[in-house]
């Protein structure tokens, strides 16, 4: 920007923006969501007139977002149209209207009614104040400004936690009443924003409010150009029909919208209105009010820290660090409570909760806080800002106004553990939107859709069933139709492989000769028949066939489900969609087992089946693999699938030309001798079927089929159901913790890493039941099993999970992709149906360490095949792993930025 860099940076000036950033009313905006924190609990004691209810306090809590609705589009509109500065003073009028009414208030409908008023002054700040914001600062100091902003509204928060801890309620709101009425008089004497006084031909204006926040001697005639270049040519506000078909506007809605969604979903909101409340709940010893003093004095510390940091580093940065800070501190305060729910307690207990939401008020501060503000104010141009503004602000207020709603029900229905669970899961779910956004979101989003509904889920939840379900059918106390032996038991547990056996080579060739497209569609037929079977099963026979046909869909998945992603992939992001198809997978695992451990194993099933439907009725709006339309001489077809899957400035030609050289190497599909024949096929087989056996030999499914009977085996005194959860959950997070780890290394060291580890922890697992076996005992050893399936299930995730299903997309050509995935696919579950009928057995008939010892050496041996027959394929084109593969130097060479 053409200004002189000392008037233009000058402290005056710089203290003018942060006067009237001040003055926008962030002070009034922390006021107004953290009101309700300190008063609705002198609200509801027997010593206050109104004594409300939980039901009236939450409705008092949340009506403040449908005051923010009523505001939101309407000034945004009203900005555009008169100005910004005549907006903010004009929101005093309704934060006067809500001191008053709370001040003689004598019943709840007049309080919502007040805090209605609050809603409407405080969704014209959110939508009015990043405008003003963006159209008066110099950009080495917009992040300052947009931090000083977050800050103010801290001063807020804190001011209300301060002394709504020692004054009545009414003396507190005729403070802050007072506080925003002496702001909103200092507004007066700043001028009008530069954007709207150019827009309407005030240029003189203009230049004197520019240099009102930068010097009177300085030059900003760049910066009127470059306004008069912003709004030239677009001197109308552009309608809502024009502005969605502008793919300006709607990138940056999807970015600011989606960051908006996902604020709102880390629960800060829900935090600030009901901080006493919570710590009421925590039970801590620690006076609740003095803790919600340190939990927003810490907001305020964040606050100003990142004033200083903000510009140390880029937005998605702090966003990203952020977001994994208040997962994992969310993740921390559910534990607590979960181990509160189970009476487990030891030293220091009691300082969980203050200390997990201290971090979270820190990581909220450091990023999701500012950045939206910052944001919101920096993606739309000029003729859009007001009307995308309101419409994002909108979309938080409507989520604030859910959510503040829906937490105490929550607390109350699903207990504080889950509540807290559920917005950690949210937050890892945003740092996932933070890693993949930018100019090609929307490419990318669109791999990332294909690879759920290309059916991970449903194979995860195929795998898992029985964890829940044996249980519920073998117990003597059932209410279930089926009373199953442990014999019959296994059978319905293994069944499962012999679908998959079934089906595993003709999904491969069916995919080859009709379409993955049409394949991934049609295996949805057997989940439902599972699913209809299941229901009205009422014999082992019946069951086992259901089960059947449930390993079919799953056969089915594990062929087409690799081919399809890795026609559809970028080579930068083939390993994340390689980990995110294993992520859902677990998602798939976590739903049975949280789900299975509550509800009848009917209602879970009907669950999975209408999941199952609904993904497949999704990927019918998805288009068909490049490589199979390339294959049928379809090139328009394909090019059209594959600009689907990309970004703009994407070298469509290229591709599709590589894809051409790919599949037109061989006139026709080769035989299964001539197929064994090749180099590259045997060297691919020998890889892939190994990988395969090793991933069996962890024993992970027998581990997913009967978590619930290996930990009622243990006979530790934690509920194996919730071990189970727990175990479920910990898988999950593992799949996501690998989506940023699974490109910094390549695909062998991930592997080592693997299967020394689960091999450690399966022999630690042997151990346990040794010396459970010989009675003997010592301080801790209950916490053996879970912590050793835990920390399994982690370095599982870590390698030999996503690993297989990159490479069985990796390493063979497209003429013969489908039969070799098919036989790697025929080999694994031939393995799975072995492990799965015997595991039960052997820990009967032998004793539950044996087998466990046994898969321990095993995996840990296997190493050494990893290290001589594995190929690294890590960022390496197809065209080269084939080339590589056939060649007579060996092993592929590993990639030197491996």
């Amino acid at each position: 920007m053409p200004e002189n860099d000392y008037l233009g940076k000058s402290v005056l000036g710089r203290l003018k923006q942060l006067l009237a950033s001040l003055c926008l009313g962030p002070f009034s905006l922390g006021v107004s969501v953290s009101w309700t924190s300190p008063v609705l609990p002198q609200l509801e004691s027997n010593s206050s007139s109104l004594h409300l209810t939980k039901e009236e306090s939450s409705w008092v809590g949340s009506i403040l977002g449908l005051g923010v609705l009523a505001a939101a589009v309407p000034t945004g509109y009203l900005a555009s149209r008169f100005g910004p500065k005549r907006c903010v003073i004009g929101l005093i009028i309704p934060v006067l209207i809500f001191t008053i009414v709370v001040s003689f208030s004598e019943d709840v409908y007049s309080l919502s009614a007040a805090r209605f008023f609050s809603g409407v002054a405080t969704g014209g700040i959110c939508v009015v104040s990043p405008m003003y914001m963006s159209e008066i600062h110099d950009v080495s100091f917009r992040g300052t400004l947009g931090s000083f902003f977050e800050f103010v509204i801290y001063v807020g928060v804190v001011t209300v936690a301060i002394v709504g801890a020692y004054v009545k309620y009414t003396t507190l709101t005729i403070i802050l009443g007072v506080i925003g009425l002496v702001l909103a008089s200092i507004f007066v004497f700043l001028p009008e924003s530069p954007n709207y006084l150019m827009r309407n031909n005030r240029r003189e204006e203009a230049e004197m409010a520019l240099k009102f926040y930068r010097s009177a001697k300085c030059d900003v005639s760049g910066i009127i150009v470059e306004i008069e270049n912003s709004i030239g040519g677009r001197q109308r506000q552009l309608s809502v029909r024009e502005a969605l078909r502008s793919k300006r506007v709607v990138r940056g809605l999807t970015a600011a919208v989606g960051m908006t969604i996902f604020q709102k979903f880390c629960g800060i909101d829900s935090m600030i209105f009901y901080t006493v409340n919570i710590f009421q709940i925590a039970e801590t010893g620690m006076n609740e009010y003095t803790s919600s003093i340190i939990f927003t004095l810490v907001q305020l510390a964040g606050a100003v820290l990142n004033v200083f940091v903000v510009e140390m580093a880029n937005r998605r940065t702090f966003l990203f660090i952020s977001t994994i800070g208040m997962s994992a501190s969310l993740a921390v305060l559910g534990m607590y409570f979960h181990m509160k729910a189970y009476g487990i307690d030891f030293t220091g207990i009691g300082i969980i909760p203050l200390t997990s939401l201290v971090i979270y008020a820190l990581s909220f501060a450091s990023g999701m806080g500012p950045i939206l503000w910052l944001i919101n104010g920096e993606l739309f141009a000029p003729d859009v800002k007001g009307l995308a503004n309101g419409v994002t602000m909108t979309t938080n207020w409507v989520l604030l106004s859910v959510v503040t709603k829906s937490f105490p029900i929550m607390l109350k229905n699903m207990g504080p553990n889950y509540t807290f669970y559920f917005f950690a899961i949210c937050m890892i779910a945003s740092a996932v939107f933070v890693k993949f956004s930018g100019n090609d979101l929307i490419p990318k989003a669109k791999q990332f859709i294909a690879t759920v509904c290309l059916g991970p889920v449903t194979l995860g939840a195929s795998l898992s069933w029985t964890a829940p379900v044996l249980p519920q059918m073998q117990s003597e106390n059932s209410t279930s139709y089926i009373h199953l032996t442990t014999s019959e038991g296994s059978w319905v547990g293994a069944m499962v492989a012999i679908g998959v056996l079934i089906s595993a080579l003709p999904s491969g060739y069916l995919a080859d000769r009709y379409g993955v497209k049409k394949i991934t569609i049609g295996l949805v037929l057997p989940v439902l028949l599972f699913t209809a079977i299941v229901v009205f099963a009422r014999d082992v026979y019946v069951l086992c066939l259901g089960r059947l046909l449930s390993g079919i869909a799953t056969g089915g998945i594990s062929v087409v489900g690799p081919m399809y992603i890795s026609e559809i992939s970028d080579v930068s992001l083939r390993g994340m969609l390689g980990s995110f198809f294993e992520f859902l997978i677990y998602v798939g695992v976590v739903v049975v087992v949280t789900c299975g451990a509550y509800v009848h194993y009917v209602t879970l099933t009907l669950i999975l089946g209408t999941c199952a439907l609904v993904l497949g009725i999704a990927f019918i709006f998805l288009p068909e693999s490049p490589t199979y339309l390339m294959k049928r001489n379809r090139r328009d077809k394909a090019e059209k699938a594959l600009r689907f899957y990309r970004p703009e400035n994407y070298n469509i030609d290229k591709a599709l030309d590589d894809i051409y050289v790919c599949v037109n190497q061989e006139y026709r599909k080769p035989s299964i001798r001539k197929a064994l024949q090749s180099r590259a096929v045997v060297r691919g087989l020998i890889a892939a079927v190994g990988l395969t056996i090793i991933q069996q030999l962890s024993c992970i499914d027998g581990v997913i089929f009967y978590t619930v009977q290996i930990f009622q085996a243990a006979g530790t005194d934690l509920d194996p159901f919730i071990s189970s959860i727990i175990v479920a959950v910990v898988e999950l997070l593992s799949a996501v913790i690998v989506l940023f780890m699974i490109e910094r290394a390549g695909r062998k060291v991930f592997l080592y890493i693997s299967c020394l580890g689960t091999g450690v922890c399966l022999g630690v697992l042997a151990l346990y039941f040794h010396l459970k076996l010989y009675n003997i005992d010592f301080p801790g050893m209950d916490a053996i099993p879970l912590a050793s399936i835990v920390i399994y299930a982690f370095l599982f995730s870590v390698g030999l999970g996503p690993v297989p299903y990159m490479i069985y997309g990796e390493l063979f050509a497209s003429e013969v992709k489908g039969l070799a995935i098919g036989i790697t696919i025929t080999t694994n579950w031939t393995c799975l149906f072995i492990i799965t009928k015997t595991l039960p057995v052997m820990m009967s008939d032998l004793g539950s360490h044996i087998p466990f010892y046994m898969y321990s050496i095993s995996v840990i041996l296997s190493v050494v095949f990893i290290k001589f027959y594995i190929p690294e394929t890590r960022g390496k084109s197809l065209e080269q792993i084939q080339e590589e593969l056939g060649s007579s130097k060996g092993a592929i060479q590993e990639c030197n930025s491996c």
